[in-house]
């Protein structure tokens, strides 16, 4: 019986050694949907992955604070970095990650919301209208209300073609994703996992851009470095 139980236990932890679980932690949404986050203790991780016909801005972005109450911080500041995989990635762990979109910033909170200066554009940012130049001491800066805040698994990078289906087994989808998209894990059940997508397709239309599903959780990576864990 203890060797039984031995075995689970070490099973149970090479599990979660394997797992690409950035860590647990509260999802951020804002009243831009293409920005995202997700606070694990005082880690921050996130994400802004907008397009149009012509431009593609996505980026993702990490930092610690000082403080696990960053989200709820009536005036805070940290340094982050961000990076982005670019249009042909041999893989989309952050060691495949392009090197030349590895940009600092800093992610400035209040009351009010979240305002992300980086020292320079991320890439086809400016294309579709999308300021990061600017801090709150500037004119004209952009700044990101918070509308919800939910449990959340991890934010993660898609790796291949998958399909968002409304339950588990349907044959039924509801989207299908590419290769470097982002998305928001709320929760694994078995081999899958319930994502959050921004579709900035239904976006130009003036649809709800909001797509939830279960999708196989091997088709979705850690985009972050792994020496980031929750605290």
């Amino acid at each position: 019986m203890k060797t039984s139980k031995l075995i689970i236990l070490w099973m149970g932890i090479a599990l979660s050694l394997a797992s690409p679980v950035v860590s647990a932690g509260i999802g951020v949404v804002f009243n831009n949907p293409f920005l995202v986050a997700i606070q694990s203790g005082n880690n921050l991780y996130g994400y802004y992955d907008s397009e149009n016909e012509r431009f593609s801005c996505v980026f993702f972005f990490y930092g610690k604070s000082n403080s696990p109450m960053l989200i709820s911080s009536n005036h805070s500041s940290i340094e982050i970095d961000t990076f982005g995989f670019g249009l042909d990635p041999k893989s989309y762990a952050y060691q495949g990650r392009s090197k030349y979109s590895d940009i600092p910033g800093t992610l400035f909170s209040d009351s009010n919301g979240w305002v992300i200066k980086t020292d320079s554009p991320p890439d086809a940012c400016n294309g579709i209208g999308a300021d990061f130049s600017k801090s709150p001491s500037d004119a004209n800066f952009s700044r990101y209300y918070i509308v919800e805040k939910l449990n959340a698994l991890e934010i993660g990078v898609v790796v291949r073609k998958t399909l968002v289906r409304e339950k588990i087994g349907s044959n039924r989808s509801k989207a299908m994703l590419v290769g470097g998209d982002a998305v928001l894990v709320i929760s694994r059940k078995g081999s899958n996992s319930y994502i959050r997508f921004i579709d900035s397709k239904l976006a130009s239309l003036d649809r709800d851009p909001v797509v939830t599903g279960w999708v196989r959780s091997a088709d979705i990576a850690n985009p972050f470095p792994r020496p980031m864990n929750h605290d």
